[in-house]
């Protein structure tokens, strides 16, 4: 009989490895890049490959009578199809909004988190079903040699300790981007706004940070995220600051020029001039200086961002 469900077993998840092996490509890929429009052609096909699934196990026979197994099939593959569909369409709806609020992102990527949730639930479903069925039929397993549940294992596991680290990172840099928009439109307002948000962030995200342990010793998603906010501590501190600064030094700059422009030149005196010449040679400092301070921050934060990717690059290559 051992010999008969160990056939029965193969015959009835005959497809399942093809749907495994695209669906861990697909929960890395993101994973990574937390956008799922630009990988929207392999969900389409994940569902066609999940429905084929289906078919086949929903028209296989039963063992001996025994539904079990593939009552539990059906299920994890009914749930798998709920997930990538019906979740996922959702997600898709929520990158789809133009210029969203920080608010929408943020449920954006709260839904992601959601999402992997339940497909690892899905996945204990299968883990659940397979171990009853062997223990029933007194089948011994050599786990080692299903590389790719194994796979999907460890990138689950990897997934979960990713997702509450990365969203410490988000959270930082989101605000410094909503920072960075009121710099580039010159909204003072705004930019005072998203500076004094993105200096509460920053302290909330240290402290989170601190209840983070490595994983398998590996401590590099924390020492990246500590760079960061690191980062955007001084950002919020310092240089969006000095830009705010700079740009009350415009609006003085601008109003010197308009009150030496509203004196007819023969009316104007030398105290008129000499406090326009002051005006503009702290005008012209302070482009000098705060051009330099821009441009250096903003290759460290190029910087950063590269050695982020090389960090979750490496980080999923030895973990999942």
């Amino acid at each position: 009989m051992t010999s008969e469900a160990i056939d029965y077993y193969k015959r009835l998840t005959l497809l399942l490895p093809e749907y495994k092996i695209a669906n861990y490509s697909y929960t890395k890929a993101i994973t990574r890049s937390r956008r799922v429009r630009s990988i929207e052609k392999n969900r389409q096909e994940l569902l066609k490959i999940i429905k084929k699934n289906q078919a086949h196990v929903q028209t296989s026979p039963l063992f001996r009578n025994d539904s079990t197994l593939r009552t539990e099939l059906v299920r994890y593959l009914d749930l798998l199809y709920i997930v990538m569909k019906n979740d996922f369409d959702k997600i898709l709806d929520m990158e789809d909004i133009e210029a969203q609020t920080f608010d929408q992102d943020e449920a954006h990527q709260i839904a992601l988190d959601m999402a992997f949730a339940k497909l690892d639930t899905c996945r204990m479903v299968l883990v659940q079903a397979d171990s009853v069925f062997y223990k029933t039929y007194n089948i011994r397993v050599d786990t080692t040699k299903d590389k790719i549940s194994l796979k999907m294992a460890r990138a689950s596991n990897a997934i979960k300790y990713y997702n509450p680290i990365y969203r410490t990172f988000y959270k930082s840099n989101k605000q410094y981007s909503y920072a960075n928009q009121a710099l580039g439109k010159k909204d003072l307002a705004a930019l005072q706004q998203h500076t004094a948000t993105l200096q509460k962030f920053v302290g909330e995200g240290i402290e989170n940070l601190k209840k983070f342990n490595g994983y398998e010793n590996d401590e590099d998603l924390i020492r990246i995220v500590q760079k960061f906010l690191e980062y955007y501590k001084r950002e919020s501190f310092d240089v969006l600051p000095a830009n705010i600064d700079f740009y009350l030094k415009v609006e003085a700059f601008q109003n010197s020029t308009r009150k030496l422009e509203a004196i007819k030149p023969d009316k104007r005196t030398q105290k008129d001039i000499d406090e326009y010449n002051s005006d503009a040679k702290a005008y012209n400092e302070a482009v000098k200086k705060i051009n330099q301070m821009n441009n250096s921050s903003f290759k460290n934060h190029d910087k950063l961002l590269k050695e982020w990717d090389k960090v979750v690059d490496k980080f999923f290559d030895l973990h999942s």
